[in-house]
């Protein structure tokens, strides 16, 4: 049968071509028509079909294929279906095979896209939104066969990185040596959201969505550091706070996720631009948690192991991400933690005063006694009062200037005086005058 000028796609086991008029199916039934009928051969394992999510992006690229000529639009159409009809027959082989079959893909689409004529004219904008809605639909299409497959120990690493990052839930931010201050409420919704985000990497199932969710988590990272330390962040400050924020929200499937962008992801969605970095970041950080040790967080090896068996809990861990009743209840606890300190501290302080208030006295008696011991003091009789106008048989033994002066020994002194006055005169009466 001639193929008509509608739409043809064609069967990549036995050749068959089938054509179906464009008024009367839409491409998006024709696509699924052929991953029914093409590979009749090979089933989907039980249970797997093509869910509401893979139906949307199907819909997604038939719809940005209308917009390219038919023969660019049924080339890239089976060339994208013929890797899905791959995958689908190779269901059991190991995934380092489903791997190089998927990267060879985005190797060969790109160079087809380089080289072939129907590409001729095609804006680079354009390809790249092709190899991403390729890339969409492959891994959402095929999402139970390429995330987490059973022959792979993904699963086993998954259960161990959540159990390091249970026993680790007594890390805080001051250990990492990051600036995110708890205690500011904006800060707290920034680390909410950036939790929510990175838990949001295993509800996607496509890569670049995946990705998605961590460049937003960075982000909310980044804006919680500039608040923190109230100016910009560097990228030095970065990776410290997303092992900081990885511990808290305990990701599930975390090297599941990892794993399955690492090896279904265009080359070059890795190596470049802010989705790479960030992802980069990430695996370090997932690596730097499974290597953690008590260096790593400047502890001795005896507190780093209690700690990590639960004996011992580091001050202010924990507890930070809870409801606003509790945040303010441990609050609470904290600011009367220290002020029960502040008061031991003060009791200390008071003790150690009082001590030295003993140790002064005692020293102060011994230097005195010191310097007792180097003069020794003589102590003299007690001077007695003595009354001047006193009568005294002393007195009379003082030299006649030196004899107080008393109202008696005046009186006495004047009589005696009149009286040699006296005699003096009897004894001359009959003295002659002279006569001149």
């Amino acid at each position: 049968m001639e193929p008509s000028d509608d739409f043809v796609l064609i069967d990549s086991i036995n050749g068959t071509v089938y054509t179906m008029e464009q008024s009367r199916k839409s491409m998006e039934i024709e696509m699924y028509r052929l991953l029914k009928e093409n590979v009749p051969e090979v089933r989907p394992r039980k249970g797997r079909h093509v869910n509401k999510e893979a139906q949307q992006v199907q819909g997604e690229l038939v719809n940005f294929l209308k917009g390219f000529k038919k023969q660019t639009a049924k080339d890239f159409g089976e060339f994208v279906q013929d890797l899905v009809d791959k995958l689908y027959q190779n269901v059991d082989a190991p995934v380092d095979d489903l791997t190089d079959l998927v990267q060879e893909f985005y190797i060969k689409i790109g160079k087809r896209m380089d080289v072939n004529p129907l590409y001729k004219g095609v804006s680079q904008e354009d390809v790249d939104t092709l190899l991403d809605l390729a890339e969409k639909y492959i891994t959402v299409m095929m999402y139970q066969l390429l995330f987490c497959p059973p022959n792979t120990d993904d699963e086993e690493k998954d259960l161990q990185i959540q159990t390091q990052i249970r026993s680790l839930h007594w890390v805080t931010a001051e250990q990492l040596d990051t600036m995110i201050n708890e205690h500011d409420t904006e800060v707290r919704t920034l680390v909410d959201q950036a939790i929510t985000e990175i838990i949001e990497v295993n509800s996607n199932k496509a890569p670049q969505d995946k990705l998605s969710c961590v460049v937003r988590c960075s982000k909310h990272i980044f804006e919680v550091i500039r608040q923190s330390k109230d100016g910009p962040a560097c990228a030095d400050d970065f990776l410290p706070a997303l092992i900081y924020i990885v511990l808290k929200a305990n990701p599930p499937l975390l090297q599941s996720n990892i794993q399955f962008i690492n090896r279904f992801s265009c080359p070059g969605r890795l190596m470049k631009g802010e989705a790479g970095y960030f992802f980069t970041n990430l695996c370090c950080a997932v690596q730097f948690i499974e290597n953690i040790s008590a260096d790593s967080l400047a502890l001795t090896q005896h507190e780093f192991d209690r700690y990590m068996s639960g004996e011992a809990v580091p001050p202010q861990s924990g507890n930070q991400y809870m409801c606003e009743g509790l945040r303010l209840m441990y609050d609470n606890l904290k600011t009367l933690a220290e002020l029960r300190q502040r008061q031991e501290k003060v009791m200390a302080e008071a003790l150690q005063l009082q001590q030295d208030m003993k140790d002064f006295k005692e020293n102060f008696k011994q230097e005195v006694q010191n310097v007792l011991e180097r003069t020794p003091l003589t102590i003299k009789p007690r001077k007695m009062k003595v009354d001047l106008d006193e009568d005294s048989e002393s007195l009379d033994l003082l030299p006649s200037p030196l004899i107080p002066l008393s109202a008696d020994n005046v009186a006495m002194e004047t009589r005696n005086e009149s009286e040699t006055d006296c005699v003096l005169e009897e004894e001359s009466p009959n003295t002659p005058v002279p006569i001149t």
